[in-house]
C-alpha cells in the first residue's frame, strides 16, 4: 500500500499502546505496535529519504544517533517521531536505544527524567 507522505505512513502503520504491550516496541513514554501489513522497511526508508523536514532536515540513516527530539522536528511532531522509532526498529532499519534498553537496573523515575531529557535515540548501521 503506498503511503502518501512520512507522517500519514506512522499514523496509519502504528498504534500507542501501555509499555510492556506483548508485540511492542518501549519508548519509555508509550509503547508502539507496527502493523506490518500497512509498510514495510523499503517504503519508510523511501519516505524518510524523499522528506523534507518539518522544522530541521536529518538523516536517520547516516550511522549517527538521533533522539526524538531531533526527529521530532523533522517529522513536525515528536510523539509522531516517537513512533517513527519504533516503527523502524521493529522493522530492522536502526536500533531503538532507550534507558530502559541500556540501563534496565535504574530506577524508573529516573529512567523516566532521562528520557525526558531526550535520551531515547535510534542508530542504523552505514
Amino acid at each position: 500500500m503506498h503511503q502518501p507522505n512520512l507522517f500519514a505512513c506512522i499514523c496509519d502503520a502504528t498504534e500507542e499502546v501501555p509499555v510492556g504491550t506483548e508485540g511492542s516496541q518501549n519508548v519509555e513514554f508509550f509503547g508502539v505496535r507496527t502493523d506490518r501489513t500497512k509498510v514495510t522497511a523499503e517504503e519508510v526508508r523511501g519516505l524518510i529519504q524523499n522528506h523534507i523536514g518539518e522544522f530541521d532536515q536529518c538523516n536517520p540513516f547516516d550511522g549517527e544517533e538521533h533522539s526524538y527530539i531531533e526527529l521530532g522536528g523533522f517529522v513536525g511532531d515528536q510523539g509522531g517521531a516517537l513512533r517513527l522509532m519504533a516503527m523502524g526498529a521493529e522493522l530492522g532499519l536502526w536500533t531503538l536505544l532507550t534507558p530502559t534498553s541500556l540501563m534496565p537496573f535504574l530506577p524508573e523515575e529516573l529512567r523516566m527524567q532521562m528520557a525526558g531529557a531526550g535520551f531515547v535515540c535510534i542508530k542504523a548501521g552505514v
